[in-house]
């Protein structure tokens, strides 16, 4: 499954946004120094995470700037952080960010 979630300024979460909406958005904020990012995993890294090797995070900026997507790196480090959650990260914009230690549990149902 893929989700979208877009957080605009103002503080609304916009979550599993269409294309059509997210075109809406991005046409909406879409200034001439704004930014735009990307973090996302795949099912392959929940799988991971799941068996006990971290969660991978991979992330940049829509303009394909190894520049922007450094310092994207360095936000999604700094906010996981702030969080609490431990990272792995070695600053180089080519390298995912990995969760490490995550302890994956699955939520009983009942």
């Amino acid at each position: 499954m893929f989700a979208i979630t877009v957080l605009t300024e103002d503080g609304h979460r916009h979550v599993r946004a269409s294309a059509g909406k997210l075109a809406e958005l991005v046409e909406r904020l879409g200034g001439r120094d704004d930014r735009f990012l990307v973090v996302q995993f795949h099912s392959q890294c929940m799988d991971s995470a799941a068996a006990g090797h971290g969660l991978t995070l991979l992330y940049g900026g829509l303009d394909g700037s190894s520049d922007t997507t450094a310092s994207i790196g360095r936000e999604v480090v700094a906010a996981l952080g702030e969080t609490g959650l431990p990272v792995e990260w070695d600053g180089d914009p080519s390298r995912a960010i990995t969760v490490v230690p995550l302890d994956w549990r699955k939520r009983l149902v009942g």
